[in-house]
């Protein structure tokens, strides 16, 4: 049904420029007052295509513990997302000059911050004027949240009988916070079709700068030490336009367990310490994971993530192979007149229950794991060197090397090498690379750079060249592929922003040639993205942002090209302190899946969107947040997808009949 697909959003950004330039100056309004949400902005910035529900639970935590930026020493400093160890040094060096930032617009004197970092900075970072000892027992805190998630449409397995449980989605999460010193959470989860109304919980006890633990958790918690090569939480930033900071992995050494995803924690206890330069952890976790089973073996053939337990064949997948395991990470802080930063050793030694035998080329085969790697991170003359490299349980070496630094005012420079051997295996640790979190098979050189030619021109870009030198699953050679990126921000308008980006992939792809013999080959398939997008704020309660963005995939050899396109138009408005309105209405249409075109929502506190959208039709959504009364949040959204020329949407079990997909999702938060 074609009359459905209707592009209305080209004259509207011809119109937003034109109307700009005639508009009389007048500046942006960067303040978040109100109902505070994540803001679809950052996350793409930050995350680019990647799925990563993780990101929003440690942005969240984060703005609600922001790093002092009178105390933050630079590890502290660079866990703020977007933050550059340049800026991040710099800021560090103005203060020795000149004592403790008093407001923040004391930043903007720091050599090198730029507009969207100190935006970045206001939003997660403080400013304490004296540093004290906070009481044993402060002030109690108590936060809750509940939402929920439903589809409207019905699914087959629910007309079926395969899913026994409800169509609604349920989310709980409950946390106490006692002072600075003592926090307690409990989250539960039910997914659509599941029976059980807490399938999922976890729960954690933190204790903090109490005596014998600068950090004890005891419960369910991550560990993320040194760049990733041998521990780190189940996420991480990836390839984005954030060119510089993106590469570097940063985060607390240990955290509590906060999110919905039903894998990649650890669960017993984890303890860190600091002995003047010295920092010592230790942790031990007895875990369960889903995974399927040989009938006469009983071996372990593969891990499954989904943390879906809704058919039969699903949950007899449920909790079969437990893992025990112990490890440790000690680091020291170097501090001189030509090198300052730190140096650490971390590792790990795992057992499971059930032997480990995947049909997986490469992957983890066995019973028992271990890594242990040696990681710095280094300021040297304005430069900062940074690193992992380890050693697995198979005997093979793997690790990553980079540098970021300021070749001259306004211009930043970042460099990557990786290298994981086929046969290096690291159970636990989720570092950079073409595969985010694939800390195997891999080895690339990525070059990232950042150029301000003026206040209000910022060019971005990055090369990286990657191969995956052993066979896998899914692809029976070696591949190997290059990715380019280069955006361009510009303020033309005090009170709008253009943005271009231009990116292209060539990547080896084995597919399959419709012939009588369904022979499958390797060969090159180039994809190539065309954005354009403006936002124009012509009052501080109103902003408008349209973009269109255009796609084109080829192959070598074997298939034809395809193509596809994405418009979309999207207003925020408050219309009162309290109470904020997203809306959005997008057209597609591209020639299959494989010319998909992404874009990330606005949606509740603590879920992630980010839309693949293929065929032609529309998609359209409303988000409204109300603050009803200091401590009492209200947010709703309902969304609604629409596909041309479709008897049915999705596959198995989850098939709807029609070509229509609405979903609602409530949620109610509470802090007192």
């Amino acid at each position: 049904m074609t009359r459905r697909f209707i592009f209305p959003f080209l004259p509207a950004i011809i119109a937003f420029a034109a109307f700009t330039f005639s508009a009389p100056a007048q500046q942006i309004d960067t303040t978040r007052t109100g109902p505070d949400i994540q803001d679809e902005e950052l996350l793409e910035n930050l995350t680019g295509d990647q799925e990563d529900s993780q990101v929003l639970d440690r942005l969240e935590d984060l703005a609600a513990h922001p790093v002092d930026l009178n105390l933050a020493d630079l590890s502290t400093l660079q866990t703020i997302p977007g933050l550059t160890p340049m800026i991040a040094a710099s800021i560090i060096g103005y203060r020795e000059k000149y004592g403790p930032f008093t407001q923040f617009g004391d930043l903007a004197r720091v050599p090198g911050m730029d507009r969207q970092t100190l935006e970045l900075l206001q939003r997660f970072g403080t400013l304490s004027t004296t540093e004290t000892q906070a009481p044993l027992l402060g002030k109690t805190t108590v936060e809750f949240r509940s939402r929920v998630m439903q589809d409207l449409e019905t699914a087959r397995g629910y007309l079926e009988g395969k899913y026994p449980g409800t169509k609604m989605k349920q989310y709980n999460r409950f946390q106490l916070t006692v002072g600075e010193h003592f926090r307690f959470g409990v989250l539960t989860e039910k997914d659509a079709g599941e029976p059980r109304l807490a399938d999922f919980f976890t729960t954690f006890l933190e204790v903090k700068n109490v005596g014998f633990a600068d950090v004890f958790v005891a419960g369910d918690y991550n560990v993320s030490a040194g760049q990733g090569i041998v521990l780190w939480r189940n996420s991480g930033f990836s390839k984005s336009v954030e060119t510089i900071s993106s590469i570097k992995r940063s985060s607390s050494l240990i955290s509590p367990y906060r999110s919905s995803l039903e894998n990649g924690f650890f669960r017993g206890a984890a303890w860190e310490k600091q002995f003047g330069a010295l920092q010592a952890a230790a942790f031990f976790s007895t875990h369960t994971y889903d995974a399927r089973l040989d009938s006469l073996t009983g071996a372990a053939g593969s891990f499954d993530e989904s943390g879906l337990h809704r058919t039969v064949t699903e949950r007899a997948k449920e909790d079969n192979v437990s893992e025990t395991l112990v490890g440790a990470h000690v680091s020291v802080r170097i501090t001189n007149p030509w090198v300052s930063g730190e140096m650490g050793i971390s590792g790990y030694s795992s057992t499971f229950d059930r032997e480990i035998r995947p049909s997986s080329p490469g992957a983890f085969e066995g019973t028992s794991a271990s890594a242990v790697g040696l990681d710095y991170n280094l300021m040297v003359s304005g430069t900062n060197l940074f690193g992992e490299w380890a050693r697995s349980h198979t005997k093979a070496i793997g690790g990553v090397s980079g540098l970021s630094t300021r070749l001259f005012d306004g211009f930043d420079l970042s460099l990557l090498y990786r290298y994981f051997p086929a046969d290096f295996v690291s159970l636990h640790g989720y570092a950079f690379g073409e595969r985010n979190g694939g800390t195997r098979n891999e080895e690339g050189m990525y070059l990232g750079l950042k150029y301000r030619l003026f206040r209000t021109l910022t060019l971005r870009g990055y090369m990286d060249v990657f191969r995956f030198p052993g066979r896998t699953y899914f692809n029976p050679l070696p591949a190997s592929g290059k990715d380019l990126l280069v955006q361009t921000d510009w303020r033309f308008a005090a009170r709008t922003l253009l943005t271009l980006r231009y990116r292209e992939k060539v990547k080896d792809d084995p597919i399959t040639i419709v012939d009588p013999e369904n022979r499958r080959i390797i060969t090159n398939r180039t994809q190539r993205n065309l954005r354009a997008e403006i936002m124009y704020q012509p009052a501080r309660f109103f902003r408008v942002r349209s973009r269109v963005e255009f796609v084109r995939v080829d192959w070598a050899t074997g298939l034809s090209s395809e193509s596809g396109m994405l418009a979309f138009l999207d207003i925020r408005y408050r219309p009162r302190p309290d109470v904020q309105v997203y809306a959005r209405v997008i057209g597609f249409r591209t020639d299959s899946y494989e010319s998909r075109v992404y874009e990330y929502e606005n949606d509740l506190r603590g879920v992630f969107a980010n839309s693949a959208l293929y065929g032609s039709g529309q998609h359209f959504y409303i988000l409204l947040l109300w603050e009803a009364f200091h401590g009492m949040r209200f947010s709703a959204k309902y969304s609604r997808l629409v596909r041309d020329n479709v008897r049915s949407l999705r596959s198995g079990y989850d098939e709807i009949a029609g070509d229509e997909l609405s979903r609602i999702s409530i949620q109610v938060e509470f802090r007192y």
